[in-house]
């Protein structure tokens, strides 16, 4: 089996690098922001729809969300996130059942793979792809990176990366543990959806239902 695995969310939390970027795109122009909770909360359930802009016009916040996109994929922005608590536990186990090739929505893969280096939580042949910026081709690249292998599973926390698995005809399993909410991510087709990478595991190794019933897990014996 191979695991397309998001690295944002499942093994980097990146709460405190979008913060942070959205903190300083804000304070750049003299507008307020959000406590990082409550900012945290909108943004995983509402999107580019949250109000996340205190007193800011509405005309200024499709340009607003633009700046920021360009400034949290920074180095010093990047450098920011912090690993999660169970990634090397997690992909430890996963790699006895799948090859893993990890991907990226952001522009920055060269500082994600030096912080994951950096803890030893990447083998020498493994890399971080940036997946493309335009939506409408990444499904082709999903399938790219799939190569022949039939047996494909893409786990992600981003419910862009879940649509582009579904059409690209790949399961898809979604993470709550990054900027997403469980709806969205059911909302954009997710197979499953599991709060984090250990519930996954879980399923891994117990068999679950919904990977024997889409052919990545034999079914069990008796």
């Amino acid at each position: 089996m191979l695991i397309l695995l998001e690295v944002d969310g499942a093994l980097l939390d990146v709460a405190p690098l979008r913060y942070r970027a959205y903190r300083e795109t804000a304070n750049a122009v003299g507008w307020s922001v959000l406590v990082q909770a409550d900012y945290w909360r909108l943004v995983r359930t509402k999107s580019r729809e949250a109000p996340i802009l205190p007193g800011a016009p509405p005309s200024k916040i499709k340009d607003f969300h633009a700046r920021c996109e360009v400034h949290v994929e920074a180095e010093s922005i990047v450098n920011c996130a912090v690993v999660q608590p169970w990634a090397d536990a997690s992909l430890r186990v996963l790699r006895t059942h799948a090859t893993l090739v990890f991907f990226t929505l952001g522009s920055n893969a060269a500082v994600r793979r030096a912080k994951l280096e950096s803890f030893k939580l990447l083998l020498p042949r493994e890399s971080v792809e940036c997946l493309d910026p335009d939506p409408r081709r990444r499904p082709a690249q999903i399938k790219e990176l799939s190569g022949s292998e039939r047996r494909s599973l893409l786990v992600a926390s981003t419910d862009s990366a879940i649509r582009a698995a579904g059409e690209a005809g790949i399961f898809s399993v979604g993470l709550s543990c990054g900027s997403c909410a469980m709806p969205r991510l059911h909302a954009a087709g997710a197979d499953v959806v599991f709060k984090d990478l250990p519930g996954l595991l879980d399923t891994l190794e117990h068999g679950g239902e919904e990977l024997v019933r889409a052919g990545l897990m034999p079914r069990p014996l008796g």
